[in-house]
């Protein structure tokens, strides 16, 4: 039994060498080679961090420009929203009255100076009275103011900026024309049938397309104002009252400027903000 047990040890030593020959074999796979990193070198540094956030500019000076003298209005020197210098021409209202008025009064001027110097050598060798002489004088003293006056009003035909700085809207000058362009179309009529009432709307807005150049979609007051002389037109055709006529052109008018808020402003001084003005009512179709 025991030379039996030591061939079985024996053995099975064997067995094992052997298995552990096989495990130690060439069949081990081959090593991996090293992965690839990246590597991110970290060094401080300033970084400027900057935001765009909404604001709202307040005017240092702010000055309006009113004319000082009637007349018609013959051009407009300016683009709304553009900046201006002090002293710049902005508007030129018809001069030939005043320039008739400034002749007239340079005419009187010459002729009481020359009365006034012959008067003041004649009373010298008492061939006039003082009395002629001092209202020869006086006489010239007033020319002499009328001609300045006059000068003064001449000037004023010609409309400047006052100080320097960015030019807002000029609705005036927008609105003279529609009324111009209607009361052209009214005549003298003192009572209008609807359909006259809507061609003086109609001339009207032909007047203010020809003065502002503009058109609907510009983001003017003719987004609201066209749609609603259409409702009118419309209405009157439907044989609507009066009170009914009124009503639905204002919900139009309404209506058709709340839809400004989504449009980019093309004229006037909004224009200058471009996209920005995307998200704000138009003041022109408001009003």
């Amino acid at each position: 039994m025991s030379h039996m047990t030591t061939k079985t040890t024996g053995l099975n030593m064997v067995l094992m060498g052997c298995l552990l020959v096989a495990g130690c074999g060439p069949s081990t796979p081959p090593s991996r080679p090293p992965p690839t990193v990246g590597v991110v070198v970290v060094k401080q540094e300033p970084a400027q961090l900057t935001a765009e956030l909404p604001g709202r500019t307040d005017s240092f000076a702010v000055s309006d420009v009113r004319p000082q003298v009637g007349g018609i209005l013959l051009k407009r020197l300016f683009t709304e929203g553009a900046i201006v210098k002090a002293g710049q021409p902005l508007y030129q209202i018809d001069p030939a009255p005043y320039q008739a008025a400034f002749d007239n009064a340079q005419a009187a001027l010459v002729t009481a100076q020359a009365k006034a110097k012959r008067y003041a050598a004649l009373v010298k060798l008492n061939a006039v009275a003082p009395q002629d002489y001092d209202d020869a004088l006086a006489a010239y003293k007033q020319a002499l103011a009328n001609e300045k006056t006059a000068r003064i009003n001449l000037g004023y035909t010609r409309i400047v900026a006052p100080i320097t700085g960015r030019i807002g809207g000029t609705s005036g000058p927008i609105w003279g024309t529609a009324f111009l362009r209607a009361g052209a179309v009214a005549g003298t009529a003192d009572r209008l049938p609807p359909e006259q009432v809507v061609a003086m709307l109609r001339a009207a807005i032909d007047g203010i397309r020809a003065r502002g150049k503009s058109d609907v979609g510009d983001k003017t007051l003719l987004d609201a104002l066209i749609p609603a002389v259409d409702t009118i037109e419309s209405e009157i055709r439907g044989g609507r009252t009066a009170a009914q006529v009124l009503r639905a052109a204002a919900v139009t008018a309404r209506e058709q400027a709340d839809a400004t808020r989504q449009m980019v402003a093309r004229r006037g001084r909004a224009a200058y903000t471009g996209e920005r003005s995307i998200g704000t009512l138009d003041a022109g179709a408001v009003a």
